[in-house]
């Protein structure tokens, strides 16, 4: 998983402000932390000072334990290179289930609605062809079966069945997902691994398809 960072910056004066009076102003009493840089040899590159708060994340050593969010990361025969993927897991791990948190349940009634009204629009488009088959070349209408089942996803980069309930993707970042790309290839493992997606629902808020591709619906 990306992790999107955005770092904001600004030039002060010296005279007039401290790193240390900023931390105070911007942080406060919340969770915060200050960097400074410092460089001998090239005092443009050491005039910079780091400053963050409320982080979705603490990463503590102390006592010899390393621990994340008050929970221990395991320290036995792993190696250092190891240590460091064990704890970006436990990141997006983290971020995933703050993620869940916030998915309104109703979300899931409503997603079953529009999977039924996309089987629907489905089964409509078989009828016509077979009706069809005999009058008409099968190729052209099994181009205009396809060309009509992905024109709303082509469009609004929702399903029809998405259109009706007012959903729409987003990814684990809380961004809308824009690509056809990966709108058109959630939509084809959706149907194809269905089964799998029953079973890791059951274990998590996020189907098979979600969990691949990053992703979530949620309602306009």
């Amino acid at each position: 998983m990306k992790l999107k960072l955005k770092a904001v910056h600004e030039t002060f004066i010296a005279d007039m402000e401290t790193p240390i009076s900023i931390f105070q102003k911007y942080v406060g009493d919340e969770l915060g932390f200050l960097l400074e840089s410092k460089d001998l040899k090239d005092v443009t590159k050491g005039r910079y000072s780091f400053i963050s708060k409320n982080p979705f994340g603490r990463l503590i050593y102390k006592d010899s334990k390393i621990m994340f969010n008050d929970e221990e990361i395991k320290n036995n025969f792993y190696t250092i290179k190891t240590k460091s993927g064990k704890i970006f897991y436990s990141l997006e791990q983290t971020y995933k289930k703050r993620l869940e948190k916030s998915i309104d349940a109703n979300t899931y009634d409503l997603r079953f609605y529009a999977q039924i009204i996309d089987l629907i629009f489905i089964g409509m488009l078989v009828i016509i062809s077979n009706y069809y088959s005999n009058q008409i070349n099968m190729l052209l209408i099994v181009s205009v079966s396809i060309v009509l089942f992905f024109l709303p996803i082509i469009l609004w980069r929702q399903s029809i069945g998405q259109k009706f309930m007012h959903l729409k993707v987003y990814n684990w970042d809380n961004e809308p997902i824009k690509d056809f790309d990966i709108i058109f290839l959630r939509y084809l493992l959706k149907y194809l691994v269905c089964p799998i997606s029953l079973i890791t629902v059951s274990k998590s808020k996020f189907l098979f398809h979600d969990i691949i591709f990053k992703t979530y619906e949620k309602q306009e």
